[in-house]
């Protein structure tokens, strides 16, 4: 699940029935983090204990200006010279709070089952920071994995390399595969390169599209920002706040999304790509457009709709979705299938 503070309620530890917490009215932005950091560990508590062929640590990974982004890695307890592909998953959170462990129960799946190194950046938030820090923190530590990751990790970038992220995570996921999509763009000549090509993205209920970059052609599959308004939960307002928090200024800029730039032209480098949604999430069309304007510029791609389902993911929180044959995480176990066993 991503998240949405209007219902979020504090987890208690002891086994005591969770505790609402404060308005969000009320709520600081550490406030915010902190009952979100509580709920988080404790999912992460209640998780099956690491299998002996699964090792887990942390790594510090620099970016330009000398922050830090504390990186989890899960990987096999393989020799180093097995042929171990490399997924970066990116956690989600409205960039205002969230952490690596949101995902550590898929990234010990993925890598129990498909025996990847997987990585699970950390990235500045806002307020802290503003547009566009958060994406090109996870583009600096998307460029130093490409080019550190087999040495020091012992992954096989050849072997399948992939970005990929939940909700506010999946939109860093689609501007990091942007800039490899458009490598001849002007943003992504301004920064530096990636030192292996992607071979594919993992898109979770992303935000990619805004009305202004929407074509007219397009406009008729663009309608759940309007349909999913009053949602509970997360809803079209709660969306609203997330953009004025982040604070960008130009939507058509490859570091907010690679959907403007893709619908004016076919892109250098057609990275597969995967991707669901939810048809009460005012994100549904984000995901929907996006796939046809991929589709219609030649990128494979395959699409997950979960009808019934609010703004939900695959997460270490484990909220309880109506999606079923598929379950959404069934559909995205087959999703990275998928893109780790396509020909490179």
């Amino acid at each position: 699940m991503s998240v949405s503070f209007r219902n979020m309620s504090s987890t208690a530890t002891d086994g005591a029935p969770p505790k609402p917490s404060p308005a969000v009215a009320e709520m600081t932005t550490q406030d915010k983090r902190a009952a979100m950091h509580a709920m988080i560990q404790a999912a992460v508590a209640k998780l099956p204990a690491l299998p002996d062929t699964l090792e887990e640590f942390e790594i510090q990974v620099p970016a330009h200006d000398g922050w830090q982004s504390p990186t989890k890695i899960v990987r096999p307890r393989t020799h180093v010279d097995a042929d171990r592909s490399l997924i970066v998953h990116f956690y989600g959170g409205g960039m205002i709070v969230g952490e690596p462990d949101q995902l550590l129960s898929v990234a010990r799946t993925f890598a129990g089952t498909y025996g990847a190194v997987v990585a699970l950046p950390s990235y500045r938030l806002v307020p802290d920071v503003r547009f566009p820090i958060q994406a090109k923190d996870a583009w600096e530590v998307l460029v130093w994995l490409s080019r550190n990751a087999e040495a020091e990790l012992g992954a096989k970038l050849d072997n399948g390399f992939i970005v990929g992220g939940v909700s506010a995570g999946a939109a860093l996921a689609s501007v990091c595969g942007g800039l490899a999509m458009f490598p001849d763009a002007a943003d992504a000549q301004e920064a530096p390169m990636l030192a292996k090509p992607l071979t594919g993205q993992f898109l979770s209920v992303p935000s990619v599209a805004m009305d202004e970059t929407v074509p007219i052609e397009y406009k008729q599959f663009f309608t759940s920002r309007d349909e999913n308004r009053h949602v509970d939960g997360f809803n079209t307002s709660a969306l609203d706040d997330v953009f004025r928090s982040l604070g960008c200024d130009d939507y058509r800029s490859l570091w907010f999304s690679p959907f403007a730039t893709l619908v004016q032209r076919e892109p250098v480098n057609k990275i597969p790509t995967y991707l669901d949604c939810c048809g009460l999430d005012p994100l549904r069309d984000d995901a929907i457009v996006y796939e046809k304007v991929l589709k219609s510029r030649g990128v494979p791609t395959k699409l997950y709709l979960f009808s019934e389902d609010k703004h939900s993911s695959w997460t270490t929180l484990d909220a309880p979705t109506k999606a079923r044959a598929p379950t959404i995480k069934e559909a995205q176990m087959e999703g990275m299938k998928w893109l780790l066993t396509r020909p490179l």
